[in-house]
């Protein structure tokens, strides 16, 4: 207790009060000291680290539920717990140590504030998932993959106290710090916000980056899925009126761009591998009997199998994706037979077939988030 009243000095409550004022005994005083050097030097040691209580959660797993999420978040709460002496604080009065023969109001007054603050703790980790979970589209509630759950654990690291005045670094600001091209990207961002205010406002915010990121945005219901998501991001960092300031407004902007957004395989900006699958999936797809030719059944049901691990997506909604992929692998199986009009045929050679599987190939598939700060990048060693 004597280490958080004072942080600068620890032994300094406890010895510089005279005896009247200090109704503790020295042999108990020494043991709550160690106690509490002990536990300050786990916690600092924790947050001075690069790693995180989700760390060792996703062996042999590949999904988070909310439950989940919430038990390993709650696990950081010792390190973000104030100190007795920042709890004890009162704005109108200011701090003054309290005399210690008011152990019980004392230890009353700082247990009401305590949990009022992990009740702070325990809402930010509800918005914190609540972001999260609508990094993707369709948006999900009761489970999320590793990509969204990583960066909503930087979200839960940086979190602190106003109040606190803790200017220990995050891991996610260590991680800007030190991934040069992603700290010039977000000075970038807050450049061409050309912001007015002192503090980033919501509509400033969503203007800059629905305008950055409009070319991979197909249309609806992409467009208000993104939307949803951004006006998560801003009310969650910025909880008050005045906005954003730069240190939120960097952890913003990258997590603007970690939004799944969907994700064509573009084969014309590498045409020559392009080329080379082509001509693997004309000798891999089946065949009508006799003919060097192929039907519309065997198109769809090859590509079905060639992208069904694009589709990993919440049961709800998996099976509406994987209808709306058959609907568009038929169209383009239409594409081909049109290239040989007036012609009626109902079968594609080898030429119509190529062109035809180009365009299967690039259906808007379900995005996995661009993780430009490297979460997810294998460990090397």
């Amino acid at each position: 207790f004597a280490m958080s009243l004072s942080a600068a000095n620890p032994f300094q409550y406890v010895f510089s009060h005279p005896p009247s004022m200090c109704r503790v005994s020295a042999g108990a005083a020494w043991r709550l000291l160690f106690a509490t050097v002990c536990a300050r030097c786990v916690v600092e040691g924790a947050r001075t680290g690069q790693s995180s209580p989700f760390d060792d959660f996703w062996d042999g797993r590949q999904v988070m539920t909310q439950s989940q999420f919430h038990a390993l978040g709650d696990s950081f709460w010792p390190m973000k717990r104030p100190s007795a002496k920042q709890l004890l604080h009162e704005p109108d009065k200011g701090y003054a140590p309290p005399i210690l023969s008011g152990w019980k109001s004392i230890q009353e007054s700082y247990m009401k504030k305590e949990n009022e603050m992990h009740q702070q703790y325990a809402d930010w980790l509800v918005k914190v998932w609540d972001a999260a979970g609508k990094m993707s589209f369709p948006a999900k509630v009761d489970a999320l993959g590793r990509h969204p759950i990583e960066y909503a654990a930087l979200l839960v690291d940086a979190f602190t106290f106003p109040e606190s005045g803790d200017e220990m670094q995050s891991r996610f600001e260590i991680l800007i710090e030190t991934k040069s091209h992603v700290k010039t990207a977000v000075e970038q961002d807050w450049t061409d916000g050309r912001f007015t205010h002192p503090g980033v406002k919501k509509q400033d915010f969503m203007d800059l980056f629905l305008n950055k990121y409009k070319k991979q945005i197909p249309g609806e219901p992409w467009g208000k899925a993104y939307v949803d998501y951004l006006s998560a991001l801003w009310t969650m960092l910025a909880p008050t009126s005045f906005g954003l300031d730069k240190r939120t407004f960097s952890q913003a902007a990258i997590l603007a761009g970690e939004f799944h957004f969907p994700r064509p395989l573009d084969a014309l900006n590498d045409f020559d591998h392009a080329h080379v699958e082509l001509e693997k999936a004309w000798s891999a797809v089946p065949k009508v009997e006799g003919e060097d030719r192929v039907n519309q059944n065997s198109f769809v049901t090859y590509f079905e199998q060639v992208h069904s691990s694009k589709f990993i997506l919440d049961p709800q909604h998996e099976s509406s994706f994987k209808q709306a992929f058959k609907t568009h692998l038929g169209k383009a199986f239409d594409v081909g037979i049109s290239m040989m009009l007036p012609a009626q045929k109902t079968t594609l050679g080898r030429h119509c077939f190529r062109y035809a599987a180009m365009v299967a190939n690039e259906f808007y598939f379900p995005g996995s988030g661009a993780d430009k700060l490297g979460l997810l990048e294998p460990e090397l060693g």
